[in-house]
């Protein structure tokens, strides 16, 4: 983990994300609304629980199932299925300066054992970040919101995010809630 790796010490700021609404109406009545957000919390201490999964401790392990097995000992609740209803959902992340950048992907809602957990949508969610950042590498920031650029022409990385939070933002499509270091 590197020095600049969000910790549960540190100050961190909410990242101002733009709600996502559809341009045109879906064709598809696909949707899950009323869904009630679905929230990483960590055991951060004996009898303590904080809001937020650094990503660099997943980034940080050697396999993808000792990040599996990381999680599901620091997150809470890790094995509960977290879309039961769900028949269809998608992720968009809208990174403030590169709203220009569409990005969306399909969440799967099932996996080889059953609907997806709470600990297997963090994975899936880390590894689509990582994704999304490396093809804004791409792209230059809107110059209002340069302060928020992505390495390498900015500061953040992944491995600085701390995810929140997953909100239902339109229909079936939900937005990652991320903070940083401040």
């Amino acid at each position: 983990m590197s020095s600049s790796a969000a910790l549960p010490s540190q100050r961190l700021v909410l990242v101002p994300q733009k709600l996502y609404v559809p341009k045109t109406k879906p064709k598809d009545a696909d949707t899950l609304y009323p869904f009630p957000p679905i929230p990483f919390l960590i055991r951060s201490a004996p009898g303590k629980v904080s809001s937020g999964i650094p990503l660099s401790t997943i980034f940080a392990a050697p396999s993808e199932a000792a990040a599996a097995a990381h999680l599901n000992q620091v997150l809470v609740d890790p094995s509960e299925k977290v879309f039961k209803d769900a028949y269809r959902a998608y992720l968009r992340i809208l990174w403030p300066g590169y709203e220009h950048v569409e990005f969306v992907t399909s969440i799967p809602l099932r996996t080889s054992t059953g609907r997806i957990t709470r600990a297997q949508l963090v994975l899936f969610v880390a590894k689509t970040v990582k994704q999304y950042f490396a093809s804004l590498a791409a792209h230059t920031p809107l110059p209002t919101q340069a302060q928020w650029a992505v390495a390498p022409r900015g500061k953040y990385r992944t491995e600085d995010l701390v995810l929140v939070a997953l909100h239902l933002a339109h229909g079936n499509t939900f937005q990652a809630e991320f903070k940083v270091p401040a």
